[in-house]
């Protein structure tokens, strides 16, 4: 952001530059920052400061293969096992970005979201041309949620920056993702660039995170302890903090994390949300906060009290306002949940089986309104379907007759059962 330096403060960098000795300067200054940069160091009273320039490099839009190679690296590090986005759909998200990284970023968040909430695997060109009309503002946010809305309600997604989970971890014909039915809802250098480079892959040493919180320093925001644990703030690294809650080891390089979860009896949801759905879920969370910078950032919430809430940083425990998280979330979560046995599947008119069973045991055992007259059937029948929406109408959920998982989450925090990791807990009393 060196394009924010008052001048006065580039006269004071070019003075800096005069340090040396009689053997070499003593300085190597690099200013980072957007184009403004070029037309600030332009300016006549800075003309000093710019001869003392020795190099400059610009970062300019990407080429169309670039583009294509750069959608491919980021799914690659989010965990993606087969190809996402099909050629024309690449095409499409240059044409329409013109290579600027922030607007492919942008319109990828929002082409993945579309596949999402499609149940689709793939993105092609027409979800691309969606998604770019809706970062512009031709069409509503909630336009992508609409066909969910009438059919499995609220569905949730992640950036393309970080954890598009549900798409690039699930491989082809994993059984898992069929059963996960989304529902509810001293030489100045001088460096222009118009985007920052892939996150790079070197840890930070724990101590620069620590040092953000030291208890006889004032507490840092929010927006720097994102920034001094950027790389400890990674998917896999929330996914592990996640596990650990759960009493579980996640397993870096492994099988994919939903695919772990299942192993364990759990299942992953993932959802464009709100605090309100997440208080009600009560579950800890993996949210994606995006920094001042534009950098993504997964990071584990483990408790809300009040207004509000403690995150947990690159492994560092933090308590933040609930509004200044706000202003860094955009609704991105996925949290763990143990369906009744084992398997997530969403329970609609006509379902056989055990877990028609426990649904009608479970609503009886919450509340008498809500006791079956056939407690022993286990087909989900008219009676059942009236009951389910007796239930999310007085629970305030998506009243669609159909017991999906946020539905099922709600009657196992009501069941209160043994084990289970609650946001209403905090930490340090579970840790005790």
């Amino acid at each position: 952001e060196a394009q924010n330096l008052a001048p006065a403060v580039l006269e004071q960098v070019r003075l800096l530059t005069n340090l040396e000795t009689a053997r070499q300067k003593l300085l190597q200054i690099i200013l980072i920052g957007q184009p403004e940069l070029r037309e600030l160091l332009a300016r006549n009273d800075l003309r000093q400061l710019a001869q003392r320039i020795t190099g400059r490099y610009h970062l300019e839009p990407l080429t169309a293969e670039e583009t294509a190679r750069y959608i491919e690296h980021r799914l690659k590090v989010a965990g993606a096992l087969g190809e996402v986005f099909d050629r024309s759909a690449k095409q499409e998200a240059f044409r329409l970005s013109e290579g600027v990284p922030r607007l492919i970023n942008v319109i990828c968040d929002r082409a993945l979201l579309g596949a999402y909430s499609r149940e689709s695997r793939r993105v092609d060109r027409r979800l691309v041309r969606r998604a770019a009309a809706e970062v512009r503002g031709q069409l509503p946010r909630s336009a992508w949620l609409r066909p969910l809305a009438t059919a499995a309600g609220l569905v949730g997604a992640a950036v393309v920056a970080a954890s598009i989970w549900w798409i690039v971890t699930q491989r082809p014909g994993d059984p898992g993702a069929a059963n996960s039915v989304p529902d509810e809802s001293g030489t100045a250098v001088a460096a222009v660039t118009a985007e920052p480079l892939p996150e790079p892959t070197s840890t930070r040493p724990a101590s620069t995170a620590a040092a953000a919180v030291e208890p006889d320093e004032p507490p840092a925001s929010l927006n720097s302890q994102l920034q001094l644990a950027a790389d400890l703030t990674s998917t896999s690294s929330a996914l592990a903090a996640l596990f650990k809650i759960w009493g579980l080891e996640y397993r870096r390089g492994a099988d994919s994390g939903c695919a772990q979860a299942r192993a364990a009896g759990l299942a992953c949801l993932y959802q464009r949300g709100s605090w309100s759905g997440l208080r009600q879920m009560d579950r800890p969370a993996i949210l994606t906060l995006i920094d001042d910078a534009g950098a993504s950032h997964s990071v584990v919430l483990t408790a809300i009290n009040g207004d509000t809430a403690e995150l947990s940083i690159g492994g560092i425990s933090t308590t933040h306002p609930v509004a200044a998280i706000t202003n860094a979330w955009f609704g991105q979560f996925m949290l763990l949940w143990r369906p009744p046995h084992g398997t997530p599947a969403s329970l609609g008119l006509n379902s056989r089986g055990v877990d028609v069973i426990w649904l009608r045991d479970s609503l009886g055992a919450i509340d008498e309104r809500f006791v079956s007259s056939n407690p022993a059937s286990d087909v989900f029948d008219a009676e059942l379907e009236e009951l389910v929406r007796a239930f999310q109408r007085a629970h305030r959920l998506n009243v669609d007759g159909v017991a999906g998982q946020q539905t099922q989450i709600i009657i196992n925090s009501l069941l209160a059962v043994d084990g289970t990791p609650r946001l209403s807990i905090s930490r340090m009393a579970r840790d005790s």
